[in-house]
């Protein structure tokens, strides 16, 4: 039940009453809870959102940017072809164009920062964390346009890459006691024999590779691997 409650306030508070291990900082009731954020009183009302919206902005180190300014970023013309496109899948015409604001704002700001114009190992700075994928399939002329770069990228990808990843030097270390190595012979002996090769072939190819090429590739492959919606990742929590 916790898990499917439609807004995301009473999600959060079934999870904090189902939580043994809060203990004492359990909430002791909806109003109680509420008031960590925004005064219950206040809750409806436009203050109420303002206070909320604070709360988020510190204690995530976040930033907002409002609807008009997003919108004050894409073409207008394209926002409303592809709102009409959406409202096929949703409920309301506002969840269509906020959906369609989104996407196409991520282009936008990707463009501002000129993200194409420069190469990093990390991909794309500007993405759109969401587990939304219906409407991947009313964004493909956008997706072509920009060259088939994606803009969604899967909280899943974040959980299992970003939050437990080594730091350069940790992964330095590892590669050198693995490859090549005693230890990396006998991992290779519990592959198969044809995938080992391949893996061997890859870094073959990697190494007769320029640098700037190189970096081009993992750049790509980051890319992909944060926009890639078919994965099945190993449930970590």
């Amino acid at each position: 039940m916790a898990r499917n409650a439609p807004k995301i306030m009473n999600r959060a508070y079934f999870y904090a009453r189902l939580n043994p291990n809060l203990g004492d900082k359990q909430p002791r009731s909806w109003i109680a809870f509420v008031n960590q954020f925004v005064p219950h009183a206040d809750l409806h009302k436009p203050q109420g959102m303002i206070q909320l919206k604070n709360y988020l902005l510190s204690a995530f180190s976040m930033t907002y940017t409002s609807t008009d300014e997003l919108a004050a970023t894409v073409d207008g013309g394209e926002l409303d072809t592809l709102t009409t496109k959406l409202n096929e899948i949703k409920s309301k015409e506002e969840l269509a164009r906020n959906d369609a604001l989104m996407a196409l704002s991520v282009y936008a700001r990707r463009a501002r920062k000129r993200e194409e114009s420069k190469i990093a190992e990390f991909g794309y700075e500007t993405w759109w964390l969401t587990s939304e994928s219906a409407i991947l399939k009313y964004t493909q002329d956008s997706v072509r346009a920009h060259h088939g770069a994606r803009y969604m990228m899967r909280p899943d990808f974040l959980l299992n890459f970003m939050t437990l990843a080594p730091t350069p030097l940790e992964a330095r270390q590892s590669l050198s006691r693995v490859f090549p190595s005693l230890l990396g012979i006998r991992l290779s002996k519990r592959m198969k024999e044809d995938a080992y090769h391949k893996i061997i072939k890859k870094v073959q190819e990697a190494e007769d590779f320029e640098e700037a090429r190189r970096l081009a590739v993992i750049s790509d492959m980051t890319n992909q691997l944060k926009s890639n919606f078919h994965r099945q990742y190993e449930r970590v929590l």
